[in-house]
């Protein structure tokens, strides 16, 4: 937790209070969704149960190893937890290297070891997703935490 805010605190402070309420999501259960199989190129849309996703891009990442995969949709990627692209009876566990969202809609970019031929996406996600704001007070020497 960080606070900040105009002369805080004040040069001669030993101590700081706050309270306060921080908003968290939480969240029991996930799914699992599959797409179709189809190729891993830009252009293509893989529809994973509740999620869409259109591949943007698709290539040979700067490293130059493995492929890295940007896809775009305006369902709830945050709730997105894993993903895994299965070639085959090859399974890819993807890494998500960036995400970014503007007016409903996120970019995701994907790190995969290697590049696969046509594949099936595999997302697992929350289910039941509910915001709740959390009651805190916090009491600090100046210096150290208590």
């Amino acid at each position: 937790l960080e606070l900040d805010g105009p002369r805080t605190p004040a040069k001669r402070a030993t101590w700081v209070q706050a309270r306060g309420e921080v908003a968290v999501t939480i969240a029991r259960h996930k799914g699992t969704w599959s797409s179709d199989r189809a190729p891993i190129q830009a252009g293509t849309t893989m529809r994973c149960g509740p999620y869409t996703f259109e591949v943007v891009r698709a290539e040979t990442p700067r490293s130059g190893e493995g492929l890295e995969l940007e896809l775009h949709t305006t369902d709830r990627v945050e709730r997105v937890t894993s993903w895994t692209l299965l070639d085959g009876d090859a399974r890819h566990e993807l890494h998500r290297s960036s995400s970014m969202g503007s007016d409903g809609a996120s970019r995701v970019t994907l790190q995969c070891p290697v590049p696969p031929g046509d594949a099936l996406l595999l997302v697992e996600a929350w289910t039941d997703p509910r915001d709740v704001r959390v009651p805190f007070s916090l009491k600090a020497r100046v210096g150290e935490m208590r």
